[in-house]
């Protein structure tokens, strides 16, 4: 994605100064390329003329271009002193405060470009740009819309707004805005490549395909385009391609970090631990890095020895990811290791009921002592994890005694009690995870089942709408500042969990609760392929889509499986 704010670099002399000669020398160099010359001209020439606009704002735009923040920001704030009525000065100064992540005094500078040039396109792309990294979506959308009015072939403009579109997945939207942008630039293999993003999203897989060989062939080593084409070969379930179109990313960039990743996502998907966790640890490498924290001792790779040693976990991506790789705290302990645990704050509560010896600990805690870290997600790899050898004992977990008392009376003993759980947070990581409750419709009606919402959040206006008939029960669960607390005392009182693919599920694991969870056509990699058992979760089943969006038919199974537990009287799950 494009969407670096642009800087203007137009010259011009004001004239009469008396170190002209130098300043004329200094833009020639400029123009040239050789920026560091240049500086120390322009320099010289201030050193003369502390005040010389053009000498003070070309200052500005080279250290901005050499990535020298605060000199950029102070030669240009000089500069508006001189001038203040230079709407392109503003527009700069705006640039380099955005790029220092200094936003509101980035969007006042934008402004006053704009209010000082009217018609200056790059002025409201910059702060549509700027708009898009606060996440003020639609102001970005009404200043790319005001850049376009003013330039209507303006590429970036469209290409952006099409970014932003999908952002909020307005995909068509999106999809009409790429389009627009490749008319304009049809040699742009970024813009291609979007465009396929968009179309994968809204699984046209067969045109996202089209779209990623089209940028391929615009840009042959366009490793990017690579990796997006195994992703959408291997949303497709063609496998053979996907690994294909990985090794070609990483052929291409042997030290790229998110061709390594996706790689690694697609081996432990198909559950080769041994290879995909190593690849795994390129995480710790990517544009927006997992798992990366560093500190002054040694991250512990699993052959020291732990005997009468501090170790610090700390945590790393999602509340189900900690809950789910917790497990891993027993293991450093049975080594001799005292343990440090360092969850999200939401999760300290939840995770003190871990049952091993371990001390809860923030992890901007300063003064913690310890001999060894590790990320948490490092430690499947670490203990040389396959499929074979997961620590699979459950529960790990356990619900809070006296919560589990407040909820067995609550809830009652009466009926077949079933959690129900259907989305998660929602954005491209949940995409195609989550379902309607509606879809729990027909076992809401099966004489003796009550449904009880074990879902907070997004999604849960969705209770205000249930198809006449259904009855879903709602309490006021995790209302502090601690989650999943009551959540865990009300899955211990029913008899039956099922939910999508969210921390809810793996709560629901950890506690051995019996839990079946229902998977897209190609689940996140800890559910693997092909299988309706999970080596994580020895109490969970899982059920996975036969075709790619297809829940009613996931739904009817769940219900048949459901009626046949039910006659037989049996626990609803056979993986004990």
């Amino acid at each position: 994605m494009q969407h670096q704010s642009g800087f203007t670099t137009t010259m011009q002399t004001s004239g009469g100064n008396p170190p002209i000669e130098m300043l004329q020398t200094a833009i020639a160099f400029h123009q040239r390329g050789d920026l560091p010359t240049a500086l120390k001209l322009y320099s010289m020439v201030l050193q003369t003329d502390p005040e010389n606009f053009d000498a003070l704002h070309l200052s500005g735009v080279i250290s901005y271009q050499l990535g020298d923040l605060d000199n950029a920001i102070f030669c240009l704030s000089k500069a508006i002193s001189v001038n203040y009525a230079s709407a392109s000065l503003h527009l700069n100064y705006g640039a380099a405060l955005h790029q220092a992540k200094r936003y509101g005094e980035a969007l006042e500078s934008y402004n006053t470009a704009i209010a000082i040039s009217l018609d200056n396109s790059d002025a409201f792309y910059n702060r549509a740009n700027l708009f898009y990294e606060m996440k003020r979506f639609d102001e970005a959308l009404e200043s790319y819309d005001q850049a376009i009015a003013i330039n209507e072939k303006h590429a970036d403009s469209f290409y952006n707004r099409a970014n932003t579109l999908r952002e909020i997945m307005r995909y068509e939207e999106a999809l009409k805005n790429y389009d627009q942008a490749i008319s304009l630039k049809a040699d742009s293999c970024v813009y291609i490549n979007n465009r396929g993003v968009v179309l994968q999203e809204m699984h046209r897989y067969d045109e996202a395909l089209q779209s990623y060989t089209q940028a391929i062939f615009t840009k042959p080593d366009y490793t990017e385009a690579y990796i997006n084409r195994g992703n959408a070969l291997k949303d497709f379930k063609r496998f053979e391609g996907a690994w294909q179109a990985y090794e070609k990313a990483m052929l291409i960039e042997p030290y790229g970090a998110e061709g390594y990743w996706n790689a690694g996502l697609y081996l432990l998907l198909q559950g080769n631990y041994s290879k995909g966790l190593i690849l795994y640890e390129s995480r710790k490498f990517k544009q927006d890095p997992l798992g990366n924290r560093t500190y002054n001792c040694p991250k512990w790779e699993g052959g020291q020895n732990l005997s009468d040693k501090t170790i610090l976990v700390h945590w790393e991506q999602g509340l189900g990811d900690t809950i789910q790789f917790s497990r891993y705290i027993f293991e450093l302990t049975k080594m001799g290791a005292t343990v440090l645990f360092a969850p999200q704050k939401p999760l300290q509560k939840l995770m003190s009921m871990l049952q091993a010896p371990v001390q809860i600990v923030n992890v901007e805690d300063q003064s913690i002592v310890f001999d060894f870290h590790s990320p948490l997600l490092s430690l499947p790899l670490a203990f040389n994890t396959d499929s074979e050898t997961i620590p699979h004992q459950v529960p790990y977990l356990v619900a809070e005694s006296e919560l589990l008392s407040k909820w067995k009376k609550a809830i009652g003993q009466n009926g077949f009690k079933i959690g129900i759980c259907w989305q998660g947070s929602t954005g491209k990581v949940d995409a195609g995870r989550s379902f309607a409750v509606s879809h729990f419709e027909s076992l809401s009606k099966i004489p003796g089942v009550r449904l009880i919402s074990l879902h907070r959040g997004e999604g849960e206006a969705q209770l205000e709408n249930l198809p006449h008939g259904m009855m879903v029960e709602t309490y006021q669960l995790d209302s502090g500042s601690d989650a999943f607390m009551d959540t865990a005392a009300v899955i211990k009182c029913c008899d039956l969990v099922i939910s999508s693919d969210t921390a809810v599920a793996h709560l629901a694991g950890a506690l051995g609760a019996n839990t079946w969870i229902l998977l897209k056509y190609v689940p996140d990699w800890r559910w693997m392929l092909d299988r309706d058992d999970s080596p994580w979760y020895p109490t969970m089943r899982l059920f996975r889509q036969n075709s790619n969006g297809d829940w009613d038919d996931v739904f009817c199974r769940i219900k048949n499986a459901l009626l046949a537990s039910l006659r037989e009287g049996a626990p609803p799950t056979t993986h004990l």
